[in-house]
């Protein structure tokens, strides 16, 4: 694509494209401008890159550091009592007093903390077993926050 043999500016490279794409479609040359050379369109790419190198190399730089920032950054551990709110609610109640669906009352639960774990992954009667749907650690951290529901049971 040269006019008067002068090379056209790399705005004319999109249009080259976007014409090329266009007779394409419509299965039209109407105008010897409007063809796409292949030749230029390497030349526009070639040049844009040789010009703009830094700034590629700037740009992945600082990309990587910002993943290397974002491995280093501890996890926050998960939220129990969020968990337990989203996902238990509907049977155990807010406070762990409702028994919706067979559940049991898990203030006066005697379970141990290990127990509880394999109550939630495993389910228990008509309890849905979640270690398919929870990561072990909202499980256990769910376990935790349960705990903190108890009231003083008797031995």
């Amino acid at each position: 694509m040269r006019n008067n043999d002068v090379l056209m500016p790399i705005s004319q490279c999109a249009n080259a494209m976007t014409n090329y794409e266009w007779n394409t479609h419509a299965h039209i040359d109407t105008h010897p401008h409007t063809r796409f050379d292949i030749n230029y369109f390497l030349f526009c790419v070639i040049d844009f890159t040789h010009r703009h190198i830094g700034l590629l190399a700037l740009t992945v730089f600082l990309f990587s550091c910002n993943q290397q920032n974002q491995k280093q950054a501890p996890a926050q551990p998960p939220d129990g009592k969020l968990i337990y709110r989203q996902n238990c609610v509907a049977c155990h109640g807010a406070d762990g007093t409702m028994s919706a669906n067979g559940a049991k009352d898990l203030t006066m639960s005697a379970l141990t903390e290990e127990e509880l774990i394999e109550v939630i992954s495993n389910g228990r009667k008509v309890m849905t077993p979640f270690k398919e749907i929870l990561a072990k650690e909202e499980i256990n951290a769910v376990a935790k926050y349960i705990m903190t529901l108890r009231q003083d049971v008797p031995s």
